[in-house]
């Protein structure tokens, strides 16, 4: 047995099953089949579909299910210092000299590698390291011949 629902309390059994605190926030499929048990209307799935995609909360915090996808492309590197690479990890244990990240820094062309310890990942910093400590010694060694 089934109870047929008008228009008017659907959506009072929708927020009850779906957005209540007992609702759980859960999916178009599990609210559907929570539901269609009990009740029944016209297009009730669709029905169930429109209400959830709509709810604040879930849009929040659930992520779409098919996560766009940038098309992959292919960057060849010509010479060293053509492109480099970056990525700070951390933060790890404060060191005595008051650093907690680590910056490493690597030339896609040769695939040298370079390790610094920095005190925060401020842009300032990080450009500072790259631009003192990774470019101006490598440019002091090779200079003319870059």
């Amino acid at each position: 047995m089934q109870l047929v629902l008008t228009r008017t309390l659907q959506s009072e059994v929708l927020h009850s099953a779906h957005d209540s605190s007992t609702g759980g926030h859960l999916g178009i499929d599990k609210t559907y089949s929570k539901l269609k048990g009990k009740f029944h209307w016209y297009k009730m799935k669709d029905g169930v579909k429109v209400h959830i995609r709509s709810c604040e909360k879930c849009l929040r915090r659930k992520r779409p299910s098919k996560m766009p996808k940038s098309p992959l492309t292919e960057y060849t590197v010509g010479f060293p210092l053509d492109r480099i690479s970056t990525d700070v990890t951390g933060p790890f244990p404060v060191s005595d000299s008051g650093n907690k990240y680590c910056l490493v820094v690597i030339d896609n062309f040769t695939k040298f590698a370079e390790a610094y310890a920095i005190p925060d990942q401020t842009a300032h910093n990080v450009a500072s390291k790259i631009v003192n400590e990774f470019f101006v010694p490598i440019w002091y060694l090779f200079g003319s011949t870059l």
